[in-house]
């Protein structure tokens, strides 16, 4: 088994060369404004302890792959393994499939300002005990503006949808989702962030929490993040360790 795995280690290192420098869409909520480049393969996983609505969920690994299929377009793949513990029931299994893209809508050299768009599908291919059941639809604007060398503020607005496939939809109207994250840089290799996000379930329900966390760059195509996270008006607590890795194409 080790030397299987040295073996396809071995050949990502033949096939990419490890260079430019790695920004992720992790460990805050906030989506990054930037896109990874054409012909970028950047996997990003983390382990994640949570509690909230009564529910007790351990993630390993949440995983996120990105390809860039240009400069400005990216492919999107999302999934992960759950372990969630309600009232001492155990319900354990691999999570819905989420496909999607984000596209860089403006980027100027003279701009402090970047803009995005990402979307995803949520596809019902999770274990029978995990799946939602039905697709679903998650949009957000991703917006951010370098205040100084030291400070960046990155800000998200979107709206997801859930339930599309099942015969009842009532009282479904979908939630709305915001976030704003203020990241700090330390010095080259060490960045910290806050964040205030929430969302209106329902287009009613207002549930406000906050976060904090660490990311550390050992290199430029390597990033290892810690962080937390706490409801601020409802019953959430999480904290989250992840790795990050970028290739970037000989080609």
């Amino acid at each position: 088994m080790k030397n299987t795995l040295l073996l396809i280690f071995f050949c990502f290192q033949c096939i990419f060369i490890l260079k430019a420098q790695i920004v992720t869409d992790r460990p805050d909520q906030t989506e990054a404004s930037s896109t990874i480049p054409n012909h970028a393969l950047q996997v990003e996983s983390g382990i994640l302890t949570g509690y909230q609505d009564d529910v007790r969920q351990l993630v390993l690994p949440n995983t996120l792959l990105r390809y860039g299929l240009t400069d400005k377009v990216e492919f999107r793949f999302i999934t992960q393994l759950e372990i969630n513990n309600y009232n001492d029931t155990i319900m354990e299994g691999m999570s819905d499939l989420w496909v999607g893209t984000k596209i860089q809508l403006f980027k100027k050299p003279e701009s402090n300002t970047e803009v995005a768009f990402l979307t995803h599908l949520s596809v019902p291919t999770g274990s029978k005990v995990i799946t939602s059941g039905s697709y679903g639809i998650y949009s957000r604007l991703l917006l951010s503006h370098r205040i100084n060398d030291f400070l960046n503020l990155g800000y998200n607005i979107g709206y997801d949808y859930t339930g599309i496939g099942l015969e009842s939809q009532t009282a479904n109207r979908g939630s709305f989702i915001y976030t704003a994250s203020l990241g700090i840089s330390i010095n080259d290799s060490v960045g910290a962030y806050i964040e205030s996000f929430g969302e209106f379930g329902n287009l009613e329900r207002h549930m406000s929490s906050f976060d904090a966390g660490f990311i550390y760059q050992p290199s430029s195509h390597i990033q290892l993040d810690f962080s937390f996270g706490l409801g601020l008006n409802h019953d959430m607590n999480y904290t989250s360790i992840g790795c990050s890795w970028l290739f970037i194409s000989n080609r």
